[in-house]
């Protein structure tokens, strides 16, 4: 689990990283041009989107609950759509488009829109190996809370079949003297189904 806290901190440096580099180039290009285009402005809003993914990213690091991992795995899959979006916007910035719809390649290379592609072909990868990540971390979350919920307090029901459920009694620790309440156990048994069996073991 600390190794994937440890990988989520990485990862979501790397989302700041290009974020920033994505803006920067966006603010640059904006400058050179006389006329904004959509490939002068698209890196600014999804370099913005990159650093929000981050800030997600170590806020779920920092309070590793269900919840911020849920939101750290949605904000990966709308960076996921930006990075797309954005390297299309950038990819007709390198040709001329004609009145007839035909389209050519320019002399001259914008050399800014070449390395904001290659910097969201990488945000595009490493969106993916946050997905998957904030995946397993979730999936773990789900197995700690369960197992926690299940076993709290003096006993926990355990299901053997669909008719026969276990009250288990827990270790006894100091704030527990191992005995069960006569009170919550009848409790359970007039609320099961008819035909359910109760087994204290």
């Amino acid at each position: 689990m600390l190794g994937k806290i440890i990988f989520v901190i990485i990862i979501s440096s790397v989302h700041i990283f290009l974020g920033l580099t994505n803006i920067i180039i966006g603010i640059m290009s904006s400058i050179r041009t006389l006329v904004w285009m959509a490939h002068n402005i698209s890196p600014i809003w999804s370099g913005i989107l990159y650093i929000m993914c981050g800030v997600c990213g170590l806020t779920m690091c920092k309070q590793r609950s269900q919840y911020t991992i849920l939101c750290f795995a949605a904000s990966n899959s709308m960076t996921l759509i930006a990075s797309v979006v954005n390297m299309q916007f950038l990819r007709f910035g390198l040709v001329n488009h004609t009145t007839l719809g035909k389209i050519f390649q320019k002399e001259d290379k914008d050399i800014l829109l070449i390395i904001g592609l290659v910097i969201n072909g990488v945000e595009f990868i490493n969106c993916l190996v946050s997905l998957v990540v904030s995946a397993k971390l979730n999936h773990d979350a789900k197995n700690n809370r369960f197992k926690t919920n299940r076993k709290e307090g003096a006993f926990f029901v355990q299901i053997v079949s669909d008719k026969d459920i276990v009250v288990v009694q827990s270790k006894p620790n100091k704030n527990q003297n191992g005995l069960f309440n006569a009170q919550t156990i009848s409790y359970l048994i007039k609320n099961n189904l008819p035909r359910t069996s109760v087994n204290i073991v």
